[in-house]
């Protein structure tokens, strides 16, 4: 469960079950994989596709923390 609620689609504590769940989004785009129809503007800062990633498909909270997201794998 993430910080959401939600039930991960993947196991936060295991770097093969983040690396798997990442790969599968080779040859999909982010609104293909998230079923969104929010847009990310990425000239609003340039960081902001890696934040799309981090909250739509890893379902994490964004945050300004240094820690790595995955601390525990």
């Amino acid at each position: 469960m993430n910080q959401r609620g939600n039930h991960l689609p993947y196991d936060p504590h295991d770097r093969g079950s983040i690396l798997h769940y990442a790969i599968e989004l080779t040859g999909s785009t982010l609104r293909e994989k998230t079923n969104t129809d929010q847009t990310v503007d990425l000239t609003r800062n340039k960081g902001s596709f890696g934040s799309a990633v981090e909250t739509q498909y890893f379902m994490l909270n964004l945050n300004s923390n240094s820690a790595p997201d995955f601390k525990d794998a």
